[in-house]
């Protein structure tokens, strides 16, 4: 038996909720996901590249990611689950 329960925006016992869709590869091309998904990206990293402007760190994987953190105010996962489906 399945019971729907009301979503809970203010979810009293999350101090922080996100979630994120991440797609990673050795071989990924980031723009051909957004090419792929017609989505822009919260952001990206191409394999070979240093992770920051300070870093002397290469990424080891390319990867595309779409994160909800500041598009979904909600402590509910469930809002910001519904927002990366959508």
């Amino acid at each position: 038996m399945r019971t729907d329960t009301a979503y809970d925006d203010a979810y009293a016992t999350c101090e922080s909720t996100f979630a994120w869709l991440r797609v990673m590869s050795e071989d990924l091309r980031p723009d051909s996901v957004t090419s792929l998904l017609d989505i822009t990206p919260t952001h990206t990293q191409v394999r070979g590249k240093l992770s920051g402007p300070k870093s002397t760190r290469k990424h080891k994987y390319s990867g595309w990611f779409l994160e909800s953190e500041v598009h979904v105010e909600s402590r509910d996962a469930r809002r910001h689950l519904d927002w990366l489906l959508a």
